[in-house]
């Protein structure tokens, strides 16, 4: 359900239909939008929503980082 891409983003994809989940897909109902399928409410969920978030931040904040 969840694999690292080339690149390190988080990707999820629906445990039952197969499509590709984005993070504003599930944020505020976890089900996915092709099929309905409920999405267990987990760490890996909550990671997934938050990490484009925390990757934003970081890249704004990238000096906060560097010494």
């Amino acid at each position: 359900m969840y694999r690292r891409d080339f690149s390190g983003k988080l990707e999820m994809h629906c445990p039952a239909c197969g499509e590709e989940l984005q993070a504003a897909d599930v944020e505020v109902f976890p089900y996915c939008p092709f099929c309905n399928q409920a999405l267990p409410r987990d760490n890996r969920l909550e990671d997934f929503i938050l990490e484009p978030v925390i990757r934003h931040w970081i890249g704004k904040n990238q000096s906060l980082f560097t010494h």
